[in-house]
């Protein structure tokens, strides 16, 4: 009786038998007036009554825990940890009570750090849509948040908007037995702006190789114009024959700065559109061709007179060129044969 830990003398039906005086502060009574309450009625919990699923347990090892709510006097609920043990030879229970109240405190403010150190937003959100609660990477963007998962709902999982010029990459979970949703929000406006970047290098790494396979070609055309100038101004005669021959070479020669000029272009200045796949890649023949050295072969080779598809033809001719000339870099040593090939298969186009 004199032990600062609470303890309960309990029956087989857990009603109190006697309790010692540190169990006052927990009872609010004195231990003869809580004689024949049942602790149940003391105790809160999730389950429906975990402390009688207990009980049988106890019987058969002699001791057990729970973990469960206790409602104070005050009105105010304990976080406890029930120790509960058979009472020697007599039939019932010795219950002891551990009051975890400050140890979960602690535990709920550590919590509390971690959420809110979290470099990501993070929020919890009720069935209705609502951001019940939020750290703090979250809360300058709590006004554009709250109207877009209360407007999108719980079927919409994954999407992106902006908040204080800001692009953030939003998506909601709702992982089984949780009642809240799980809202999580990653920042990525430096991701999209290194892979825009990214891109924009790539563009210009395609334009200069393809520039660079170009140049000479290029420079035969000038040196063809050059010599039918020169023919000209030595044979007037056959300035007829020598003006359509530089006017083809000339056609020839803006065709070539025609496809820098392609390649050199913004993805986004050309929306997505429907064209033919096939003719776009049979265009690419003279280009890839300067791509590639004498003891490498091109083969362009198309099942179907059209192949429609969806997209961007700059990207895609972008693309192709990039292939190629990977193909043609694994090729350098040994020469060989690269083949590129427009299929459809069912409702797609193969390249």
């Amino acid at each position: 009786s004199s032990s600062p830990t609470p303890l309960l003398e309990l029956d087989p039906e857990l009603r109190i038998l006697g309790a010692n005086p540190s169990a006052f502060a927990f009872l609010g009574m004195e231990p003869e007036a809580a004689t024949g309450r049942r602790v149940q009625d003391f105790v809160i919990s999730p389950d429906d009554d975990p402390l009688t699923a207990l009980t049988g347990a106890v019987s058969a090892a002699g001791e057990g825990l729970v973990e469960a709510r206790w409602r104070l006097p005050d009105g105010d609920l304990a976080e406890v940890e029930l120790h509960l043990r058979t009472s020697g030879e007599a039939e019932g229970f010795t219950a002891a009570i551990h009051d975890l109240t400050d140890r979960v405190r602690r535990l709920g403010q550590r919590w509390q750090r971690t959420f809110d150190a979290m470099i990501d937003g993070v929020a919890l959100v009720d069935t209705e849509g609502e951001i019940v609660v939020a750290n703090r990477a979250l809360a300058p963007h709590l006004p554009i948040l709250t109207g877009e998962v209360l407007k999108r709902g719980s079927s919409e999982t994954g999407w992106r908007t902006t908040s204080l010029d800001r692009l953030l990459e939003c998506n909601l979970s709702h992982p089984r037995g949780l009642r809240h949703a799980i809202l999580v929000v990653r920042d990525v406006t430096e991701a999209v702006s290194a892979e825009a970047r990214l891109r924009e290098a790539e563009k210009m790494q395609a334009v200069a190789t393809l520039a660079s396979g170009v140049a000479h070609d290029f420079n035969n055309l000038l040196a063809a114009v050059l010599l039918h100038v020169r023919l000209i101004d030595e044979e007037p005669e056959k300035a007829d024959e020598a003006a359509a021959a530089i006017r083809d070479l000339a056609e020839q020669g803006s065709e070539v700065v025609g496809e820098l000029l392609f390649f050199a272009r913004s993805d986004d200045s050309l929306p997505p559109h429907t064209f033919d796949l096939a003719a776009l890649v049979g265009e690419q023949r003279a280009v890839l061709n300067h791509l590639l050295p004498e003891n490498i072969e091109l083969e362009i080779a198309m099942d179907r007179a059209v192949v429609p598809v969806v997209g961007n033809p700059v990207a895609l001719r972008r693309l192709i060129l990039n292939l190629v000339v990977n193909a043609r870099d694994a090729l350098a040593d040994d020469g060989g044969r690269i083949r590129v090939a427009v299929t459809r298969r069912g409702g797609r186009a193969l390249l």
